[in-house]
């Protein structure tokens, strides 16, 4: 083992916080503004942030797979499903940043 299991999330921590610091923005632009640049936005890097976190338990989950005592090929197509659905909603949160960023320069 290379690294303990926590020290991945101490790892994956200074990105937390800067989509902590992009989403308390957001929620400023979104409660001065109101418009749907500022929403999106906000949005996009909540799915970031919660990608992030979940990126960071991941694998806690395998090592509970792996003590159930599923077999091998079973962990292995759980945690592949779980890869695509984590990279389907980071696209979708890369998706409405730029759909915000498209309205922003649109409103200007």
């Amino acid at each position: 083992m290379i690294f303990p299991y926590f020290t991945r999330i101490l790892i994956r921590l200074p990105v937390a916080l800067a989509y902590v610091g992009a989403i308390v923005v957001c929620v400023l632009l979104v409660i001065r503004r109101r418009d749907w640049s500022s929403f999106f936005a906000l949005l996009g890097f909540c799915l970031l942030l919660s990608m992030n976190l979940l990126f960071s338990v991941n694998p806690f989950f395998q090592v509970w797979l792996e003590r159930r005592g599923s077999v091998d090929a079973n962990v292995s197509m759980i945690l592949g499903a779980a890869m695509l659905l984590e990279s389907a909603v980071a696209a979708l949160a890369v998706g409405c940043l730029v759909l915000a960023l498209w309205l922003g320069l649109r409103r200007t």
